[in-house]
């Protein structure tokens, strides 16, 4: 079993992956075939659904926007609140979510 920093790092991680192989395989190994995503009303169910909608976020946020998300310092062992981070390469400003598993 993973540690929560451990696996907050390798879930922002996929999220800035380039290359595409790379992120589905990422994917696989944080998912179940059948894992869900969920944002406000928007939900990915399958592995299909999480590249699109990861692959969508990344085309966005860090190629066409220069951004970049990494995992918040110190994610505790029961929850895994506040894991992201989005932010520019030389932060002036970020904003950051969270996700409780």
């Amino acid at each position: 079993m993973l540690d929560p920093q451990t696996l907050a790092d390798r879930y922002v991680a996929v999220w800035n992956e380039k290359d595409e192989e790379r992120r589905r395989d990422a994917i696989a190994a944080l998912w179940v075939p059948d894992g869900q995503h969920f944002v406000a009303a928007r939900e990915a169910q399958g592995y299909d659904d999480l590249e699109k909608r990861i692959r969508g976020s990344h085309e966005k946020n860090v190629r066409d926007d220069g951004n970049r998300f990494r995992a918040a310092p110190a994610v505790c062992a029961m929850s895994l609140r506040s894991i992201g981070r989005c932010c520019r390469p030389t932060p002036t400003q970020s904003w950051s979510g969270g996700w409780s598993f």
